[in-house]
């Protein structure tokens, strides 16, 4: 057996599309992990880049670089998932930096523990711009990537810092790649029912950087609602959704007045972006009721 068809204890799966900077840095901070380089691989799927992130991929020699014309990081991830040699698997996004001990603790965790099915980690946000509006930045830290609660109340695990075991995600064919948002919660709760365990680890840390304009926000809110009415199996969800996205928005509202760390005229300005966010909700959900696809970004 080559050294190259030789199984390690984990793979990371990292799906990557015209990212090449931000992939930089995820990909050093993966090659500072304590945990040795003999015991995982790294896997970064470009899914059908036109920049140079192939080539930045490239760079780092102890990385399997891999490509997935499918356009989806669903479909890239499970072009890794058929060439991972790991019996765990790890997965992080291409924008994301790994804390040192991530890895060390994930994998811990899993050999600990056999019943347990997924690991989500802790996802730390951080701005990257000084000029990024104040409204955006206080409304990804209230709502975005709150792994702990993602876990323990809605069961579901975020795909930018969750660990598995190989075989329990072939056991279910893997990701639905013909979802553009929200594979990843499709994924946990198809791996939980069938009776695996989901566990939250404050140690295995990523840090996610926030999304500082309204273009970047208002991207990746019309991603996630297009994903919410593809896994949306009611018939009536021309319906059904708004009145969820109505009542969704009154319960943010509320979170936003009665949240700590804000001032008054802080809190009016999320409930201002909130209220924006609502109106382009009801405006995907007519897009796709009259026939619009799905978006990828």
């Amino acid at each position: 057996m080559s050294q190259d068809d030789a199984g390690v204890p984990i793979s990371v799966i990292v799906p990557v599309w015209n990212d090449p900077e931000r992939l930089r840095l995820c990909l050093e901070a993966l090659g500072t992990q304590t945990l040795g380089r003999e015991k995982f691989e790294v896997i970064v799927v470009d899914n059908a880049s036109t920049d140079d992130t192939p080539e930045v991929a490239r760079s780092f020699d102890w990385v399997r670089v891999l490509t997935e014309p499918k356009k989806g990081s669903y479909s890239a991830r499970n072009t890794g998932l058929k060439h991972a040699r790991g019996t765990f698997i790890a997965f992080t996004d291409s924008d994301c930096i790994p804390a040192a001990g991530w890895l060390e603790a994930g994998l811990a965790r899993l050999q600990a523990e056999p019943g347990i099915g997924v690991v989500g980690g802790k996802i730390t946000l951080f701005a990257t711009d000084a000029a990024s509006s104040r409204a955006c930045i206080n409304y990804e830290k209230l709502f975005a990537f709150n792994q702990k609660t993602f876990i323990e109340k809605w069961g579901v695990a975020a795909t930018a810092n969750l660990f598995c075991a190989k075989a329990l995600i072939e056991a279910v064919d893997g990701f639905d790649a013909s979802l553009m948002s929200g594979g990843d919660s499709d994924l946990t709760r198809r791996i939980t029912a069938q009776g695996h365990r989901l566990v939250y680890l404050d140690e295995a840390e990523v840090k996610h950087p926030t999304r500082g304009t309204m273009r970047e926000v208002v991207r990746k809110h019309l991603r996630v609602k297009s994903g919410v009415w593809d896994r949306s199996k009611n018939p009536i969800k021309f319906l059904t959704l708004p009145v969820h996205a109505t009542r969704s928005t009154a319960a943010r509202s509320l979170r936003v007045l009665r949240s700590h760390g804000e001032s008054p005229v802080e809190k009016i300005e999320v409930i201002g972006l909130l209220v924006s966010l609502y109106g382009l909700t009801l405006f995907e959900y007519s897009r796709r009721l009259l026939g619009g696809a799905a978006r990828r970004s």
